[in-house]
């Protein structure tokens, strides 16, 4: 049957396609017609009695010279990278100067600009912010939330919603979009350090995540809870693990 295309949108680059499908034979022939152009200039201009040996110089002058070219690339590539990076990193920092919001902030993006539908999104809201990308690493990483701002964003939470900021196992497929970019982590007393890739752990793990400023809400809230949770309680920086 005779393909017809008539009527019917392009869906991609062919030479996009193409370069897929041949990437490699293209390099292959490059590589040949670029030794092949070496070894005519060497045999032109070596001084080289032997024209095999002429032929020799050039292609490994060749060589050199591309390595050289591709060790100068790497390098500026290198400088661009780590440049952007860090300029993604001092954006994140500078919206983080913003954060958290305190009670009457979170209300009016609430009630007037209507900017979080629901707690989960004010959450998600604080990820992003905190959030940027590495370009010299290719992934996404995240500032960290210090213990003083990790309390006021417990505390603003419990007012405005009357609810804890729990992380459940669904949560883990939405960090993990991310690289597993978290801001949060947990400082106790006795400077034990809980990272951020700990929390995640748990999380997928199927355990819930509760942060609180207070451990009599995070109790009433397992009461009807069935399964493993841990607690942080952010105002004594203490840890509890509930097995149910």
């Amino acid at each position: 049957m005779k393909n017809e295309i008539n009527n019917i949108s392009k869906k991609k680059s062919f030479l996009g396609e193409f370069l897929k499908e041949y990437v490699l034979h293209l390099i292959v022939a490059f590589g040949f017609l670029y030794l092949t152009v070496a070894g005519i200039i060497g045999n032109l201009v070596s001084k080289e009695d032997n024209i095999i040996d002429r032929i020799f110089d050039g292609m490994v002058t060749g060589i050199l010279a591309a390595l050289g070219i591709f060790i100068v690339l790497w390098i500026i590539t290198l400088i661009y990278c780590n440049i952007k990076t860090n300029i993604n990193k001092i954006n994140a920092i500078k919206r983080y100067t913003y954060l958290p919001l305190t009670a009457d902030e979170l209300r009016l993006k609430i009630n007037k600009e209507s900017i979080f539908k629901n707690p989960a999104d004010y959450i998600k809201y604080i990820c992003e912010q905190m959030r940027y990308y590495s370009a010299s690493s290719e992934e996404y990483k995240s500032l960290k939330l210090t213990m003083d701002d990790l309390l006021k964003l417990c505390k603003t939470y419990e007012e405005v919603y009357g609810d804890l900021i729990v992380f459940k196992h669904e949560d883990y497929k939405y960090f993990n979009r991310f690289n597993e970019a978290f801001p949060f982590k947990f400082e106790t007393f006795t400077k034990r350090y809980i990272k951020s890739d700990d929390i995640l752990d748990e999380i997928s793990d199927k355990k819930i995540i509760i942060f609180c400023s207070n451990e009599t809400l995070a109790e009433a809230y397992l009461s009807s809870y069935k399964g493993r949770a841990v607690i942080y309680n952010v105002a004594n920086r203490d840890i509890t693990r509930v097995i149910d």
